[in-house]
């Protein structure tokens, strides 16, 4: 189910965040995965402050090479948080997704199938986590399930941590 941001305040010309308390990482550019497991995805790494409990979101838009090719997805986290645990959903068609909870870093979601080179279809982590003494970083990571054909995670697929 998406999470939706709160309705935009009047943010300033000065560049004031207009969600206040939320960070938030956009992809600047569509990035291609053509091997299988779990491999970082460029722009979208969120920080998590030490002693922190936090709740995060990445929401990506993805084509594959062809229909019969799906997409992994993970996460790149802190060694030892206190807390962890997510959720992933993958369209796997216009009608259809796939659906998992991991309670790791590098653990691979698959999502089997897409629809395509020509019609982007959603994907997301919605998840917590707890941080002790140290902080670090949460990176979202993506692959192919099919080794050698191409799954895309496209130029303007974001993430955001409270």
């Amino acid at each position: 189910m998406p999470v939706y941001a709160p309705p935009l305040r009047n943010a300033s010309s000065r560049g004031e965040n207009a969600w206040p308390g939320l960070t938030f990482a956009i992809k600047s550019a569509n990035q291609s995965y053509v091997a299988t497991g779990l491999f970082d995805v460029d722009d979208l790494v969120l920080l998590v402050g030490a002693n922190t409990t936090a709740i995060f979101r990445f929401s990506v838009q993805y084509v594959s090479a062809q229909v019969t090719t799906g997409l992994v997805l993970g996460l790149n986290g802190p060694v030892t948080p206190d807390f962890l645990s997510y959720g992933v959903g993958i369209a796997t068609s216009q009608t259809a997704a796939f659906f998992s909870g991991s309670p790791a870093f590098g653990v691979g979601a698959t999502g089997s199938g897409s629809a395509g080179p020509t019609q982007p279809l959603p994907a997301w982590i919605d998840g917590t986590i707890v941080m002790g003494s140290a902080s670090g970083t949460i990176g979202l990571q993506a692959g192919s399930e099919t080794q050698g054909t191409s799954a895309t995670i496209m130029e303007g697929s974001w993430g955001w941590i409270s």
